[in-house]
């Protein structure tokens, strides 16, 4: 399974089963992105 959210955005985890639930966590930020943003006049912080 495969969770993506991008800034601002929640996500979750649940285990229904028996045994353990075994994950990775992987947080990545796009530079591109962020200063494209900043350019473009927005004052919001997509990247915390």
């Amino acid at each position: 399974m495969v969770t993506i959210a991008v800034a601002g955005e929640s996500h979750g985890l649940r285990n229904e089963a028996d045994e353990d639930l075994v994950f990775i966590d992987l947080i990545a930020q796009n530079h591109a992105l962020e200063n494209s943003a900043k350019q473009a006049g927005k004052q919001k912080n997509l990247f915390m």
